[in-house]
Parts: C-alpha cells; structure tokens; sequence
C-alpha cells in the first residue's frame, strides 16, 4: 500500500516520533530474522546482516534504541536499519515502517489528493495483475499461455510466486470489469493499463494488452508498477515482447523484473545474477536459484547498474550466446565499468538461453559452472576485441581493437584498479609485439603520475580520526546538554580547522539550533560523518558501561574538559610564539624578540598552573573516595 513519501508529500516530524515509539529496535531486527542473544549492559548482540562474520559484533542498545557493528561500523536506528536493508532511500523506509506501525501519515488537503489519485493507480494495477493471473489459472482462452509456459517447463509454483497472467483477447475485458470494480478510466489509464481510441472508429478505451501472456513487475516494496506481455501463438503483434508505457510509477530503464523475490536470495549470497528474460529469471527461482532477475529488454541502461550497485557488489551477466547477446553485453560494459562494479559475465554457448540450459542441467550444475567460467570485462572486451578473428585479419584491425579495448579502461573511474587492469594487459600485448611506448595512453587519460594518488589519501585519512579531546567535548555536550552552549563556544576555533573539525561544527550547530542535546535518539543522523557517528556510538555505549549511570560526575568532566580545552589553547598559542620568535631572532629584531619571550614564560607558567590544579583535584577526589 502507498503512503505519503512514494506520493512525494513531506512526512511530519510528530509521524516519524510516532513510528518510533511504536516500533522497537529489537522488534524490528527479530522481525527481520537477527537472532537476537543477551550480551548484558541492556544491550543485544547477533550475526552482522551487513558483512559476512562468525562470531557476533552487532550490537543492539535497547534502551536509545539503536544498533552498531563493531565489525563493519553500520549503524543507526529503525529508519537506518530498514534502509541499508532494504537498501532503499530514507522516504522509501520510513513508508515501510509506517505500515509497520499502522500509522497513518498527515498530510495537506492538496498532497491528500494526490495521494488518493496514486493510490487508486496502485490499487487499479493490482487489480489488473489479479485478473491477469485468475484468468490465466481457468478461462479456457488462456490455453495458448497455459501450454507456453509447460512447454518451458515452467511449473504452477513459480506461476503463482511471480503472479504470472493471460490477457484475454478482447478488446476490453480488463477495461469493463475494472469499471465493474469501481476503478476509473482515470486511473487504469495513468496506469498504464487502457488507452484511448484516437482512430475516428469509435469512442472511448481499449485494454492496452490483449491475447498476451503477462508477468507482472513490481518495486523494491513489492508493488506492482507495470507488466511485462509476451506475444503468444496466433498474435500477428510484430514485437515479441511489449511492456507497460512510460507512467509516473513504471518506467522499465530503472526496474530489475524479480527484485521482490530475489531479494533474500541476494542478501544471502552477496551477490545479483542478471539475465534478459522473464522465464530466465523464473526458471533460476525454480532451481534454487533466488538471486536472479531480469533486466527489460536487451537495452542496459545506467539507471539499471545504479540499481544492481545498491543490491550488492558483485553481479554476474548472463547473456545468450547468439549475436543479438554477444552486442546486448557489449552495449553494457560502459555502464558497468564507469560505476566500480565487481561484474563478471558469462555467455552460454549454442544459441541456448538461460532458461533452456537450467532446465537441462539443473540449478545447482548450472551455476557451477555460472561460476566456473564467467570471465570479468576486461576479459571478455579482450575477446572480443584483441582476440577476435577481425582484429587477427589485418594490422590495422588489430589497432583499431586495441584502441577499442583501451577506450574501454580509461572509462574506469577507480585509479588504482584502473592501473592493474592496464598493466595486466599491457603486458599480454607485448605477447602481440606491442609495447608500451605504441600505446595512445596520454590520449586517452591514462598516463596518470604514480605518486599522484597515494599523496591525495595521505591528508584524507588523518581528517577521518577525530582528535580525542573534541571526542571528549562531545562526550560532556551529551552527558550535560544544559552545558552543551557554553563549552562549545569555548573550542578553540584552531582545534575544529579540517574536515573533521568542520563536520562536528556543523553537527553541533545543527544539535544546539534544535534544542540542544536533551534527547539522545535524536542525536543520530544518516547524513553524519562515518568517524562523527562511530563517536556517537562510542559516549552511548560508555554511558551504558558507567555505574554511576548518565549523570555520574557529570559536573566534573565538563570542569576537566574545560580545563582540557584551555591547555589546548594554551599549547597552541604557545607553539605560534615560539615560531614567531624564531622568525624575530632570525631577522635580528631583538626588541621583538624580548617581548615574545616574555609572553611565551607567562604562558608556561599560566600551564604550569592549571597542571597543579589538576594535580590537587585529582588528589582531593582520591582522599574522598577513600574517606
């Protein structure tokens, strides 16, 4: 069912406050099948979900209602959880959750409208998709589709898994018992469902598919969006295959057929397996194999390898070994390649596709061999380039496929892979008696410094460490919100220069501006930086640790954090004299010289003092604790 993020409306905060306090953390993970143990402190601990592991790391803190992986460093609450599961966006896990919780989202009286207009498309397309599939189950009109789908072998089990459906071959049969229903010509057209008849022949719609076999396509929240229809005996349709039009719900360039269904299957496996057919997909889901889907058509398109990036990072393309799949693979490498996945394609011999080759030799031999034999696309572009009977014809044939398969990596965006692949291959065409030197490489980029990336990760990795004295500032600010203003505004501007520094300020400017630290499951963020979060999680699970409970000597780590923080300052004010003098004696300004070193002997003892202080506190607590 749709609710108001897919219809593009806002949802209000007190919604999200409601989902929250209606769904439990632990709840929420159990339902997802975390087998969830004690592992004391109030906190649980299980498998990760989101790395492959043997002993437990994932932490579960049910009283701030929040999870963190000790291993892979995923973490968050409810709405993180179901987004990085379900990998969808934040709006797309907050609808889950909300049905989850049974609450209903507010909405304006114009977005109201507009929900109901979608939901009622919604609500035309499964309507559809049951008249489809209850038609194909027992109206003898359906006995071509019904005799297609033996003829693939194709069993009742896997018909009713994927909703699979027979148009009728009236013009209209959808079309007058949706009206029946109560739908609309307004929504079964929006739908994608009926068209208007333009042709001066009459008045009013037809159905859209008629006399078809029809596989339903559904979203990553398993809704239907749109159908699939496949030209059946007897059908003078030119094209073998047709799909819904373009609507506001279905366009074919962003979906996967099968993703619903895969779903467990790619978690499982950590891996997506693409073909070009419904039945391909289909047939893999009746061996066994639940981590295949199908791309629409033979036409992969960028939107279509965003999509396999958010499922997992390792995909195999199978692809039919005729020439129309041999060029439908070809027309994907680009894609591929410039979004860093880890892809291996496998291309089945004898013209067969992957449905005919399952069924003959079954699911578990089938993927072996999957397995066995993909190459990467390097080496199938050097196949089909380099090693092509074309490129061997003449020299200028070869030069033109080594410029091709070159073309090819320049496309890749990571710089380190991009180097091994290029000089793995450099080296096999040496073995064609081409050397380094006869390669265009400067012109097609690929000429890059060797020193260039190592100095770029240098400064970036001591950014992504946050300095343990702002660690500790943000550990006072949550323990003692009440402070929180006046400590911040006592950092020392120098000691938040960076990125890290800038990502905190940022942080805590946006905390201070919402009222402060006061509630600690707001403190959470999906926009917050990995080395921010991770220390987020750190002061909560201290907090749990500490006996004394979140309070305990609260007053005393904000008096020492200040005290921190003025030494901070106080060193580095000190280091900024010290060069200052030494440019002053250098250039012989003995005047400035003098007063720089009165002024660097004042800041030591002024250290020199808070030290002592700190030394007597510290002495003063243990006399305390011992009386």
């Amino acid at each position: 069912m749709v609710t108001a993020e897919s219809t593009g409306g806002l949802i209000p905060q007190a919604d999200l406050d409601l989902i929250k306090s209606r769904i439990s953390i632990d709840e929420l993970l159990r339902g997802y099948d975390l087998q969830l143990v004690e592992a004391g402190g109030g906190r649980l601990k299980a498998l990760c979900p989101f790395h492959n592991e043997k002993t437990p790391s994932f932490s579960v803190n049910v009283d701030k209602q929040f999870y963190y992986c000790f291993g892979c460093q995923a973490g968050g609450n409810i709405f993180t959880f179901v987004k990085e599961y379900e990998r969808v966006g934040f709006p797309e896990a907050a609808e889950i959750l909300a049905q989850k919780a049974g609450v209903v989202i507010q909405r304006t009286a114009e977005r109201d409208e507009q929900y109901h207009k979608t939901l009622a498309v919604f609500e035309a397309l499964k309507f559809a998709e049951d008249f489809y599939h209850d038609f194909l189950l027992r109206d003898p009109g359906a006995d071509g589709a019904r005799q297609y789908l033996a003829a693939r072998n194709i069993n009742q089990e896997m018909q009713a898994r994927f909703r699979i459906g027979c148009a009728p071959a009236s013009w209209d049969a959808l079309l007058e018992a949706a009206v029946s229903a109560g739908h609309s010509t307004d929504s079964l057209s929006q739908a994608g469902l009926i068209r208007e008849n333009k042709s001066g022949k009459g008045r009013g719609f037809f159905d859209e598919f008629r006399g078809k076999l029809i596989f339903p396509i559904g979203d990553a929240q398993e809704r239907t969006i749109g159908f699939g229809a496949r030209r059946l005996a007897g059908d003078d349709d030119p094209a073998k295959y047709r799909n819904t039009r373009e609507t506001r719900l279905f366009n074919k360039s962003r979906v996967l057929y099968g993703l619903p269904q895969s779903k467990p299957g790619i978690r499982r496996t950590k891996a997506i397996v693409v073909v070009e057919g419904y039945t391909d997909a289909i047939m893999a889901h009746q061996a066994g194999l639940d981590h295949f889907v199908a791309s629409l058509g033979t036409a992969f398109t960028k939107e279509n390898t965003q999509s396999l990036k958010r499922y997992a990072d390792r995909v195999y393309m199978i692809f039919d070994g005729d020439s129309a799949g041999l060029k439908a693979a070809e027309r994907s490498l680009e894609l591929l390649v410039g979004e860093n996945l880890d892809v291996l394609i496998y291309s089945l011999a004898d013209g067969k596709d992957p449905c005919d080759a399952i069924s003959e030799l079954g699911g578990e031999v089938f993927w072996q061999k999957v397995q066995e034999d993909s190459v990467d696309i390097f080496e199938f572009k050097w196949n089909r380039t380099i090693e092509s009977s074309e490129a061997g014809s003449s020299p200028q044939a070869l030069s033109r496929a080594v410029g091709e398969f070159l073309s090819l990596v320049a496309k890749m965006s990571d710089k380190i892979a991009r180097r091994v692949i290029l000089n793995k291959y450099v080296e096999k065409l040496g073995l064609h008696g081409i050397s380094r030197e006869d390669l265009p490489l400067e012109k097609l980029g690929l000429l890059t410094p060797a020193k260039e990336e190592p100095s770029a990760q240098e400064p970036q990795l001591q950014e992504s460490r946050m300095e343990p004295l702002l660690k500790e500032v943000l550990k006072c600010m949550v323990n003692s919100p009440a402070q929180a203003q006046s400590l911040w505004e006592s950092v020392p501007s120098r000691l938040i220069a960076g990125e890290m520094g800038e990502a905190l300020d940022s942080y805590v400017k946006r905390e201070l501006s919402g009222g402060g630290f006061k509630q600690s499951d707001k403190l959470l963020h999906d926009d917050m930086h990995p080395a921010l979060r991770q220390a987020v999680f750190d002061i909560f699970n201290e907090q749990d640790d500490e006996p004394g409970g979140l309070d305990a000597d609260s007053s005393l780590q904000v008096e020492n954090c200040e005290k921190d923080l003025r030494r901070w300052g106080l060193r580095d004010n000190l280091e900024s004299l010290k060069e200052e003098r030494a440019l002053a004696c250098k250039a012989g300004e003995t005047e400035r010289e003098l007063e720089l070193r009165k002024e660097i002997t004042g800041l030591r003892k002024e250290l020199s003092r808070l030290r002592t202080e700190t030394m007597e506190a510290m002495e003063t607590d243990e006399l305390t604790m011992s009386g």
